[in-house]
């Protein structure tokens, strides 16, 4: 009878004692950890990779207008309401879709 309850204690797995984890549980919210660190990594990727790319965008612009102000400041505030207007559906696009 007490090799009976030997191997019953000796198999016992996490979980069995109060405030004590299953492997399962453990391993699975280990991996669930990895996802989400994975996952913070490709979106602060992707916002860097976005900021980039809209400062670059950005930039030609900014110096068009401010050479177009340097020649008259009629000149400059045209240069500066066309690419408003440019900038409009882009907006549009960037906003709703996200």
């Amino acid at each position: 009878m007490s090799k009976h309850v030997f191997s019953i204690n000796f198999f016992r797995e996490w979980g069995d004692e109060p405030g004590e984890c299953s492997y399962r549980t453990f391993f699975l919210e280990r991996r669930n950890r990895d996802i989400m660190k994975r996952q913070r990594r490709q979106v602060l990727f992707s916002r860097i990779i976005t900021a980039i790319g809209i400062s670059l965008h950005n930039f030609p612009e900014g110096m068009a207008v401010f050479l177009r102000s340097v020649k008259g400041i009629q000149v400059g505030l045209n240069v500066a309401l066309v690419i408003v207007l440019h900038n409009i559906p882009k907006v549009f696009l960037l906003y709703f879709t996200l």
